[in-house]
């Protein structure tokens, strides 16, 4: 793994035990730059970007060539395609999957079990529903729910995680 240093804890046992963990990496993410949890399969050839302040839950697999940017939360049983790029400040709930060749922009979030398919690129400050399945790109700014139903999204200002 490309990137600055990295930290691997244990497996849950409960979600008590979730809670506690990410309290401590809230109360201390400023001596942290990497938390990645142990059960995590990460292809050797990611690139995750120097003080990028990543947090990766267990069962999550990333696949060659991967790119994961600055403040970015992979929730766990989340699949990440080779050569996808996810720019940073970007929220990744349960299960999500996500193809290969993929670009996710800045500020994003994608919501649980959601599908995006290989060759997509979504745009910046995005909110991608739980359940949601993408085959088409989606601009900057938009809400998407369902089989890509696409909406405008206006954001005042900041970014979602601003």
């Amino acid at each position: 793994i490309k990137g600055n240093k990295l930290i691997t804890m244990t497996g849950l046992k409960s979600y008590s035990e979730l809670l506690i963990k990410n309290k401590l990496f809230q109360l201390y993410k400023q001596d942290i730059e990497n938390l990645i949890f142990k059960g995590t399969k990460i292809s050797k050839s990611i690139e995750i970007i120097d003080k990028s302040n990543i947090i990766i839950f267990d069962l999550v697999s990333i696949k060659n060539s991967a790119i994961i940017g600055e403040n970015t939360f992979i929730n766990t049983m989340t699949s990440i395609g080779h050569h996808t790029h996810i720019k940073g400040n970007t929220r990744i709930s349960i299960g999500v999957l996500i193809g290969g060749n993929v670009t996710i922009g800045n500020a994003c979030f994608i919501g649980m079990g959601a599908k995006i398919f290989p060759g997509v690129s979504i745009g910046e400050n995005c909110c991608i529903s739980a359940n949601a399945i993408i085959t088409q790109n989606v601009p900057d700014n938009s809400y998407v729910s369902g089989k890509n139903k696409i909406k405008p999204m206006k954001i005042e200002g900041m970014g979602l995680w601003s």
